[in-house]
């Protein structure tokens, strides 16, 4: 297992141990360069005859490891189908015919220019993309290209001098090109973490040390002394193929060792696949033939028959169905996923394909499949469920937002999202509580389940939303809650359906109060125009009647009819202003006035009135004298108004108070009576215009129910107040509040003082009588 899952670790070790190989070799071989130089193989008292002798076993032994050399880089080649081994056998197999050349010619060359040919083979061993498809005619074409090279090889010792400084240049030239593709060769082996090339590049410094030696011996040495180093450069040669052949048996041997692995792991990984009993497996070779199969796949499609032949025709059998791609899920040609569903079988079948090359032309399928058919249908109709409960969920009005126990969105229905204005990504995956206003709950909300809330929320663009929600819990087979549901409804409409009522009930009560007042405004003229007219009828009548008699008569009835046309003239002058108050186009006339002494002027000119009716008007204050800004006219009716509802709520033989009270801000008229009281009910609505207490038309009093309204407008042209105090049956007490400050004298305005009429306090009294 090591061997699958540890390639990594593997190949750091791997690439130690070549760095340490290669420095070795390098050392060795230059260490025995120099021994051999200051330290001579060769005796000195050597014959020549048998130095030659010595030479010929020599070149024997060259061209028995040069075919060696040949034979285990072809048998590599076979067992790795590397074409880098084909081409490192090409290079031994030039030197083989070269060497072998020599021994059945008898005679020793230097041959330069199969050098150039091996280099040439070097470059395309490192050019890895470069193929031989046909080895044999390959193997021809060396053969014959270096027999041909062999004979110029020849023709340039026997006709070239040797001692050519030309020669000794190319000689130098290949020996450094030699080393240059050792170098390259050590840097591919170390890149690459192979044994394959250590020894090869062992054999081509060898034969780089052999080119400099014979080049030192042809410039340094006599003749003799080259038949010394031309032994020592056959060492060398001889060398370079021992290392060659012992490479070759290294490799042979960590194949070996390799494949053992390899069927080890591989007997492994199929007992792995036989263990799946839930996929069918197959291996197919690249013309579509199954030569591996899980026992799953036999007991599934090969009924008694269990051998290849058959499983293979049943592969054929599915390949001519036709089949519908239902869902794809590949990344790639060579890594394919999908599902497919066979219409004849009524079959749906998951499909994985992975397709592993081992070369560029040469590659295998692994086929894992499995019926999912239940599984498919049954998730058809999960998802089918789960679309009609989509469906029925967005369609649902109610706000439907499920989280997890800390608050986290899981799902949120068509109405959640359109309501608070979110898409679904922005919004699951939130905290629901960030989504709460802080000032409307705390985290508890979630924990008071089945219980009504209400609370505040902010859509996407900031606007507030109110909930009214109720929190249930999800809960599993087990019955323990897992996740809740919150169930809201926008009470936006609701509330603005509830000030839409609400304006509308002010709008009815406003139209009804008004109808009510046109009702009361057409009996408050036809009363008083019904006593002119009869009043009018009567002086008619009496027209024939003697002077003194007519005279009598009109003197007993012209009271009646003068306070009913003032009646009239107030009703209308209190329709104008109310009229005004509405565009605010009310004028006022500011002046500083003795409020003081205004007050107990107007106080002192209703008390006859009140006579009539045998009641008392005590007027008091807690200061003589202020001036303040205000208008005289408009004060005057305030009072007027004031006073005629006293008197005419107030019963026979009680007392009404007029009170002014200053302070440092506001100067205070009271008018307290002690009549029949305004019910709780209606005193915030008094001030309102068309309302009356009394709204019967059969009432003891008269009015149209727009004065109050009218006095408040007045009081508030003055930047003041007014208020009530009342209780039924004890009376009532009116407090009036005026800013205590005057007008400054760039302010002030040429006016004459101002002077109570009698006219107008009729005016404004002339409703206090009782109708007959």
């Amino acid at each position: 297992m090591s061997y699958l899952f540890d390639t990594n670790k593997k190949n750091d070790v791997k690439r130690k141990i070549i760095l340490a190989t290669l420095i070795s070799i390098f050392i060795f071989i230059t260490l025995s360069v120099i021994y051999i130089k200051f330290n001579p193989l060769i005796p000195t008292d050597i014959t020549h005859e048998q130095l030659t002798y010595g030479i010929n076993i020599l070149y024997i032994l060259t061209a028995i490891f040069s075919v060696i050399a040949y034979i285990g880089c072809l048998i590599q080649f076979v067992c790795t189908k590397n074409d880098r081994y084909y081409i490192v056998s090409l290079v031994y197999l030039n030197l083989c015919i070269i060497y072998t050349t020599s021994i059945i010619m008898d005679k020793s060359y230097y041959y330069f220019t199969s050098s150039l040919l091996r280099i040439v083979f070097l470059i395309l061993i490192l050019k890895s993309k470069i193929i031989f498809n046909k080895k044999f005619i390959s193997t021809i074409v060396v053969i014959i290209l270096s027999l041909i090279l062999i004979k110029i090889d020849t023709f340039f010792y026997n006709n070239v001098n040797l001692y050519s400084r030309f020669l000794q240049e190319i000689y130098i030239i290949i020996s450094i090109i030699n080393i240059i593709m050792a170098i390259l060769f050590s840097i591919l082996t170390y890149k690459e973490s192979t044994y394959s090339y250590i020894f090869l590049i062992g054999s081509l410094v060898a034969l780089s040390f052999r080119n400099f030696n014979f080049v030192g011996s042809i410039i340094y040495m006599n003749v003799s002394d080259i038949m010394v180093n031309s032994f020592i450069g056959l060492l060398f040669v001889l060398l370079s193929f021992v290392l060659v052949v012992i490479g070759v048996f290294f490799e042979l041997g960590s194949f070996i060792k390799s494949k053992t692995n390899l069927e080890k792991e591989l007997s492994l990984f199929y007992n792995l696949v036989n263990l799946n009993s839930f996929e069918n497996i197959v291996f197919k070779d690249q013309n579509k033939r199954i030569f591996y199969a899980n026992e799953n796949t036999f007991n599934n499609y090969c009924d008694s028959n269990y051998s290849y032949d058959y499983l293979n025709k049943q592969s054929e059998k599915y390949d001519t169905l036709n089949f519908d791609i239902i869902e794809d899920k590949s990344h790639n040609t060579n890594n394919r996923s999908f599902t497919v569903y066979i219409e004849k079988m009524s079959v749906y079948l998951k499909v994985s394909i992975h397709k592993f090359y081992i070369s560029l032309t040469q590659y295998y399928e692994l086929i894992a499949f499995s019926d999912i058919t239940k599984e498919y249908l049954l998730n058809l109709s999960c998802k089918k469920n789960e679309e009609l409960l989509q469906s029925i969920s967005d369609n649902i009005q109610d706000i439907l937002i499920g989280i997890t126990h800390d608050g986290v969105i899981e799902y949120a229905n068509k109405a959640a999202l359109d309501t608070l204005k979110y898409n679904h990504d922005d919004f699951i995956g939130k905290n629901y509580l960030d989504f709460i206003s802080n000032n409307s709950t705390d985290s508890t909300l979630f924990n008071d389940t089945n219980t009504k809330h209400i609370y505040q929320v902010s859509n996407y663009y900031g606007d507030i939303v109110e909930f009214e929600s109720i929190v249930k819990d999800l809960v599993n087979l087990e019955y323990s809650s897992v996740n809740k549901l919150i169930i809201s409804k926008d009470l936006t409409e609701r509330n603005k359906l509830d000030d839409i009522t609400k304006k509308y009930n002010e709008i009815k009560a406003y139209e009804d109060s008004k109808n009510e007042f046109f009702a009361n405004l057409s009996h408050e003229l036809k009363t008083p125009l019904n006593i002119i007219y009869s009043t009018l009828q009567l002086f008619e009548r009496m027209q024939s009647k003697d002077a003194n008699v007519f005279k009598s008569f009109y003197f007993k009835y012209n009271t009646s009819l003068r306070i009913n046309c003032l009646r009239i003239l107030r009703l209308v002058n209190n329709l104008i202003d109310i009229t005004k108050a509405d565009v605010k186009s009310m004028d006022v006339n500011f002046v500083n006035l003795n409020i003081i002494y205004f007050v107990e002027n107007i106080t002192s000119s209703v008390t006859a009135f009140a006579a009539m009716k045998h009641l008392n008007i005590v007027f008091d204050t807690n200061n003589e004298e202020i001036f303040i800004k205000c208008d005289p006219e408009k004060i005057e009716r305030i009072l007027l108004n004031l006073l005629s509802n006293a008197i005419k709520f107030t019963p026979e033989h009680k007392t009404i108070y007029v009170d002014v009270i200053i302070d440092d801000k506001w100067v205070n008229i009271y008018v307290k009576d002690e009549g029949i009281g305004i019910d709780e009910s209606m005193q915030e609505l008094i001030f309102d215009r068309f309302v009356q207490i009394d709204k019967s038309l059969n009432r003891n009093t008269e009015g149209s129910g727009i004065g109050l309204s009218i006095v408040k407008s007045l009081v508030e042209l003055h930047n003041g107040k007014i208020s009530l105090k009342s209780s039924i049956n004890k009376g009532t007490t009116f407090k009036i509040s005026i800013p205590n400050i005057s007008l400054s004298y760039t302010e002030l305005k040429n006016n004459n003082l101002y002077n109570t009429e009698t006219y107008k306090i009729e005016l404004e009294l002339s409703d206090i009588y009782e109708v007959f």
